[in-house]
C-alpha cells in the first residue's frame, strides 16, 4: 500500500472545490482510498464569524484553530487509512487549502507564534505533502468567470484575488513538488492537467490530456530589473512591495544526476535550493499496464550522495539556475544550463500546455528562438549525455 498527501491550494474562484470532487472521482476509479479534508476556513466563517469584527487576539485564536483543524483532520485521516485491514489499496488524502494557506491571512510574526505554539517548523509544515497544485484564480487569465457566487464567504474583488492567489503562491513557492495550474485551457482541461501532475507524482495510471510540456529554445533579453523581483533571502519584503504589474517569481538551484540500474528504467536525483531550503528527490520509474509511469520520493541528503555513485558512465552532472513565473495566466520554468561546460548558457523556457494553444511569451525577459519540445538533445538526459567532453 502507498499513501500520499495532496495539498489543493490556489486563490478565491481558482476551481478548488470542484475540482477535489473530480480528482477524488478519478483515483477512486482506479481504486484507490480517497480521503477529502474540506476548506477549514469556509466552514468556520460560514457559521457565522467575520473576520473585519474581530480582535488580535481573537484573530490570533481563529487562525491558530483553523491551522490546527486541518492537522487534525488530516492526522485522524491518515491514522484511519493506515489502520484499515486491508492494506493492500492505496490512499490519496487530498486538502482543499493545505496548512501553509493559513498563513496567508495573517502577518509573518503572527504565523510564526501560530507554528512555535503547535510545535512544527516551516521545514515541517511543507513536508506534510507529498506535493503541491496551486490552482490559479480565474482573476487571472479567466476574468469573464471570477465571481463570488459559488462561496458565500468570498468578497474579494477581482484586483484582491488576483493579490491573495499571489501571496498563496508564495507560501507553497519552497515545496520540491509544486505545480501552477493557469487559465491557459478551459475549466475541464484545467482539472485534467491537475490530475495529471497527481498521477505522475504518485504513479497512477495517467488520464488521457492533450496537455503537454513545450520547451522553447531562447536568449536572455538584457532589461532592467524594473519589474520583477530576486526570490532570496529577502524575497519576501521584496513581494511585499509588488503591484499587479510586477512579475513575482521563485529563484532556484537545482542539481541532476542520472543513476544506472539493473532493469535499465531511466532515474535521476536531484538536489534543489530554495535560498536556505534544500531538498532532495529520487525520480524512478514504476511498470504498469499503461507503460513506464514516474514516480517521486524524497531522501536524506546521505542518500542523495549514496545514490549519486550510481551515475549513469555516459552521462556528466546537470547544474541549472530556475526561475518560475506566471506571466500573461501561463506558467512559466525559465532554466539556465550551467553544466555540463559545453552547454553553458543554454537557455531554455518552459509551460505546460495543449500544442495548439496561442502563448502571450515573456518578450521582455527573453526572445524566443523556435520550439525544440521533441528535441531530445534539449532533454535534460540529452544535456546530460556525454558527447565531446566530460563534466
Amino acid at each position: 500500500m502507498s499513501m500520499f498527501r495532496i495539498a489543493l491550494t490556489g486563490g478565491p474562484c481558482s476551481g478548488k472545490t470542484s475540482s477535489l470532487a473530480l480528482i477524488a472521482d478519478h483515483f477512486r476509479g482506479l481504486g484507490w482510498l480517497v480521503y477529502n479534508v474540506h476548506e477549514v476556513a469556509t466552514f468556520l466563517l460560514s457559521g457565522g464569524v467575520s473576520p473585519a469584527d474581530l480582535t488580535a487576539q481573537q484573530a490570533y485564536v481563529l487562525q491558530k484553530t483553523i491551522a490546527q483543524t486541518i492537522i487534525n483532520t488530516e492526522d485522524l485521516y491518515w491514522f484511519l487509512a493506515s489502520q484499515r485491514i486491508d492494506q493492500s489499496q492505496n490512499v490519496l488524502l487530498l486538502s482543499d487549502r493545505g496548512l501553509l494557506d493559513a498563513s496567508v491571512y495573517c502577518s509573518k510574526d503572527t504565523w510564526s507564534q501560530i507554528l512555535e505554539d503547535l510545535n512544527l517548523s516551516a521545514q515541517d509544515a511543507l513536508q506534510r505533502y507529498d506535493c503541491v497544485v496551486h490552482l490559479v484564480t480565474a482573476a487571472a487569465g479567466a476574468e469573464q468567470f471570477y465571481n463570488c457566487i459559488t462561496n458565500l464567504v468570498r468578497s474579494e474583488t477581482a484586483e484582491q484575488a488576483r493579490e491573495l492567489d499571489s501571496r498563496t503562491l508564495a507560501a507553497w513557492d519552497k515545496h520540491p513538488s509544486l505545480c501552477v495550474v493557469d487559465n491557459s485551457t478551459g475549466f475541464q482541461l484545467k482539472v485534467m492537467r491537475a490530475i495529471q501532475f497527481i498521477c505522475e507524482r504518485v504513479g497512477a495510471v495517467l488520464p488521457a490530456c492533450s496537455v503537454l510540456k513545450r520547451t522553447f529554445l531562447v536568449q536572455k533579453n538584457k532589461t532592467k530589473n524594473t519589474n520583477t523581483n530576486t526570490k532570496d533571502k529577502n524575497n519576501d519584503k521584496n513581494n511585499d512591495k509588488n503591484n499587479d504589474n510586477t512579475i513575482r517569481y521563485v529563484d532556484s538551484r537545482c542539481e541532476y544526476t542520472f543513476l544506472s540500474s539493473a532493469d535499465g528504467k531511466p532515474q535521476r536525483v536531484r538536489r534543489r535550493e530554495i535560498g536556505d531550503n534544500t531538498t532532495y528527490m529520487h525520480t524512478f520509474s514504476l511498470t504498469q499496464s499503461s507503460g513506464f509511469v514516474e514516480q517521486r520520493r524524497y531522501i536524506t541528503k546521505r542518500d542523495y550522495a549514496v545514490l549519486q555513485q550510481l551515475k549513469l558512465s555516459n552521462t556528466c552532472i546537470v547544474r541549472a539556475n530556475k526561475r518560475s513565473f506566471v506571466y500573461a495566466g501561463h506558467y512559466f520554468e525559465f532554466v539556465e544550463i550551467i553544466k555540463p561546460d559545453i552547454h553553458r548558457d543554454l537557455f531554455l523556457l518552459v509551460t505546460y500546455c495543449e500544442a495548439s494553444t496561442e502563448i502571450s511569451f515573456p518578450t521582455e525577459l527573453v526572445s524566443i528562438q523556435r520550439e525544440v519540445t521533441n528535441e531530445k538533445q534539449y532533454s535534460l538526459l540529452g544535456i546530460a549525455t556525454i558527447q565531446r567532453n566530460n563534466d
